[in-house]
């Protein structure tokens, strides 16, 4: 150690001591001494393949000796490279030397490394070294979207903009970028321009598309840079500038020949505007608007795209000759429509009057009857036809006015009746001669030929029989059914033939195998049901010339307790008419009904099977209480020689309705007899609603028009029609029409010409009774119609969807379709004829 050290040395001698005082310093031997500066150092990050700053690292000798054997050692020289190393083997005490390092990572991750410098006789000084390898920079340039689709764009608009964001996300700048010029039809926008994209910067490109042409456009617009090519997929259709394009349906009017002062029915101009935006300033200009007179205009000023508008226009000739105007629906900014309209102007009108058909031949007629044809009259004119006044001449022909009456409105007709009883064979001529104001008279010529024929004729009276309700295993009362032969000859093989002879019996049987001219024979028959519903049979008697008669039975059997309160009418069986000329009619003779049962009684009708000869009138009855009675009258007016019969069918809820009077007169020879009123058919039309899957028929004048205008919504006519009577004749059954509400908006009609089939249905609750609607005969009870009808098929639609229909249709075609559509045939025969259509 470096000390002072003194001592004391005596010296002694002759009794002296002499000190001397001994002193000196201990002092080390020279060493050096090494630092280094800094003794650490971190490069940071430093990328991959490239090498830091160089940081210089100075070593000093501090010590009093030079530093012998001086040596460095590096422990990571590869990323740690040492350059400008002064350092030598020795370091001179107090001098100092220096080196250079660099860090050149060959990796990612963190590095290190200590240099080291030793020397003899003294302890190693250590530098710390660090750095971290990063990967290299590299730019990452995208677009979005790649893709534009502009869709349809009206030539000469420009779209609304779409915008495409370019971004570097990458960790170097993105250089040589290129953004080309938009391709034609496109237009950019933006701010992409710059050739340098930084690291994390991004840019817009704007596309808007403008096209030249009405067509389809596609492009590719390429954007470069950063080491990306990036193609921008662009689309568009270029469509027809938006314009109104107006039409007009139809584009011509004609109303041919009005007369002068009068007025055509409108005829309606729809206006479309087909185009794509609204015709503005529309207006509508008229060459005659005097006589061309337009109404009910809907058209304003302006019309939207696809809109579409209408107006009526009505011709009302003010002179005569013809006339013509425009109409002229002009609008901004495209041409005009035009609509022609042309009239012409007649003479005042005037009635026209025909007769159909032009003569009347009534071909061979059996003397002593009656035959009767029909006249009509038409006024096709355009005036009312006046005086009208009718006379014939020819003995044997005589004319019925019918419903003509003097004055014939214009479209109006008329029937005129006209009957030949020839009362010899032979051949008769005659004329109908009808006369009018106006008018050149009408010569209708009229034939016939009386022929003898001798025949049987069988009539059966009643003409049907209704039993009511009768309990299971109970029997009726029983109904006697008179036959007469009304023929001029013996109805020989008579034979008597029953449907159902186990529920309906028959008994009394008076009938033999001949029935003689004008002899009559009967029946009797009970009803006795063997179980519950409604039953029916059918008797008919038959002889070997091929004539028969038919009578239907009916009745309904159902488990009563106890029975119910019924009336009971009682009804005489016959009443007589005094004897009556020829063209006269007798005074009228009240009948009496009387309730002789427990409950009150509903007179539903009154009806004459022959209401030429006995017409019914006054009568009173409506409900009659239990005990209490009504009334009506008959009157007889003869149309031929003799004993005149007709069956009276009083209609009622009454036990054992209906029931039938016979009613019979004699007409006595006298004035000529009034013809009586010939049958003449009217088509019954069919609809169909689609919305309820129903089918309608009507005969009415007064329904047709308004299902044809579409007052009754919904109702379009099939195509399909068939012929009934309008007034009631003899020999004709009554269809009784019914109206249900209980089934919702999808409620039915109901028609039956079957009077038991009439009252079952008007005593249900659910359907309510309209009428007798018309006229139709009824089929045999094999389905078969006589000669010269058709037959008119029913079927039912067994309630499918919730509500009742039923379809009537002459054509086998159609009744074979809707059975296969599961609809039920009904009627009599196998097939379901429900009533006969005159052809």
């Amino acid at each position: 150690a470096t000390v002072t050290d003194t001592t004391t040395y005596t010296v002694t001698g002759g009794g002296v001591s002499i000190p001397v005082l001994l002193s000196g310093t201990g002092v080390s031997a020279p060493a050096a001494s090494l630092t280094a500066s800094p003794t650490s150092h971190t490069f940071g990050n430093v990328t991959v393949g490239q090498s830091s700053a160089a940081r210089t690292i100075t070593v000093t000798n501090g010590g009093a000796a030079a530093a012998g054997a001086l040596a460095m050692s590096n422990g990571n020289a590869a990323e740690f490279v040492v350059s400008a190393n002064t350092c030598g083997s020795s370091l001179a005490a107090g001098a100092s030397c220096s080196l250079g390092v660099t860090y050149a990572p060959n990796g990612t991750g963190a590095d290190s490394a200590n240099l080291s410098f030793t020397f003899s006789g003294g302890s190693p000084v250590q530098v710390a070294l660090s750095g971290t390898g990063v990967a290299p920079a590299v730019p990452n340039v995208s677009a979005s979207p790649t893709s534009l689709a502009f869709g349809n764009v009206a030539v000469g608009q420009v779209s609304a903009p779409q915008t495409i964001t370019v971004s570097n996300t990458g960790t170097a700048a993105a250089t040589n970028m290129a953004y080309p010029s938009a391709p034609a039809s496109f237009n950019r926008a933006g701010t992409c321009s710059a050739a340098t994209l930084n690291a994390g910067a991004s840019c817009t490109v704007i596309f808007t598309f403008s096209p030249s042409a009405a067509a389809p456009v596609s492009a590719t617009d390429t954007i470069t840079g950063g080491g990306s090519t990036m193609p921008i997929a662009l689309a568009g259709v270029g469509t027809a500038a938006a314009a109104a394009s107006l039409s007009a349906s139809p584009t011509s009017l004609a109303f041919g020949t009005v007369a002068q002062g009068a007025s055509s029915t409108p005829q309606r101009v729809t206006l479309t505007n087909t185009g794509n935006a609204a015709a503005d300033g529309l207006t509508l200009s008229n060459g005659n608007a005097a006589e061309f007179v337009v109404s009910s205009n809907t058209c304003g000023t302006s019309l939207a795209a696809g809109a579409s508008c209408s107006l009526n226009v009505a011709y009302t000739p003010t002179g005569i000759g013809i006339d013509t105007s425009t109409l002229t629906f002009a609008h901004t900014g495209g041409p005009a429509v035009e609509v022609s309209l042309s009239g012409a102007g007649g003479p005042p009108p005037v009635s026209n009057l025909a007769a159909i058909p032009a003569s009347v031949a009534f071909g061979n007629v059996t003397v002593g009857t009656i035959a009767s044809q029909a006249i009509l009259l038409r006024n096709s004119g355009g005036a009312a036809a006046t005086g009208v006044a009718v006379s014939g001449a020819g003995a044997r022909f005589r004319i019925n006015a019918g419903t003509c009456s003097i004055t014939l409105e214009a479209g109006a007709s008329c029937t005129l009746g006209i009957t030949y009883e020839p009362t010899a064979a032979t051949s008769d001529a005659g004329t109908v001669t009808i006369t009018s104001a106006a008018a050149s008279d009408i010569v209708v010529p009229l034939a016939g030929t009386g022929i003898v024929a001798p025949s049987a004729n069988l009539k059966a009276s009643p003409s049907f029989a209704s039993f009511g309700k009768v309990p299971p295993g109970q029997t009726s009362a029983a109904t006697t059914i008179a036959v007469s032969n009304t023929g001029n000859a013996a109805a020989s093989g008579l034979a008597l033939a029953n449907s159902n002879g186990a529920e309906f019996v028959v008994g009394g049987n008076t009938c033999g195998a001949v029935l003689n001219p004008g002899a009559a024979c009967e029946v009797s028959v009970a009803y006795r049901p063997s179980g519950t519903g409604i039953d029916n049979a059918t008797l008919i008697w038959s002889h070997d010339a091929g004539g028969s008669v038919t009578v239907p039975l009916y009745g309904m059997s159902e488990d009563v307790a106890p029975p119910p309160v019924v009336g009971k009418l009682s009804v005489p069986a016959t009443v007589s008419l005094p004897d009556t000329l020829l063209g006269l009619a007798s005074v009228p003779q009240p009948v009496t009904l009387t309730n002789t049962g427990e409950g009150p009684v509903a007179v539903v009708s009154i009806k004459s099977a022959n209401a030429g000869e006995f017409s019914v009138s006054g009568a009173t009855c409506g409900s009659v209480a239990p005990g209490a009675s009504c009334t009506f009258n008959v009157t007889f007016a003869p149309f031929g020689l003799g004993s005149r019969t007709a069956t009276i069918t009083v209609t009622s809820n009454a036990d054992g309705g209906p029931q039938a009077i016979q009613a019979t007169g004699v007409g006595l020879s006298g004035a000529p007899p009034p013809p009586p009123p010939p049958p003449y058919a009217v088509a019954a039309i069919e609809y169909y609603h689609a919305g309820f899957d129903h089918y309608f028929v009507t005969a009415s004048s007064a329904e047709i028009p308004k299902l044809d205008s579409g007052a009754f919504a919904g109702w379009i006519r099939t195509g399909k029609q068939f012929n009934v009577y309008p007034s009631p004749s003899a020999g004709l059954r009554t269809a009784c029409r019914f109206f249900s509400t209980a089934f919702g908006e999808r409620s039915s009609h109901f028609y039956t010409p079957d009077a038991p089939e009439c009252l079952t249905v008007q005593a249900n609750p659910n359907w309510q009774f309209e009428g007798d609607v018309f006229y139709t005969r009824a089929p045999a009870q094999d389905g078969t119609c006589p000669a010269g009808m058709n037959p008119v098929y029913r079927m039912y639609n067994n309630g499918q969807g919730g509500a009742p229909n039923h379809r009537y249709t002459t054509e086998l075609p159609v009744r074979a379709l809707m059975l296969a559509q599961g609809w039920i045939p009904e009627g009599y025969g196998p097939v379901g004829v429900i009533m006969c259509a005159p052809q």
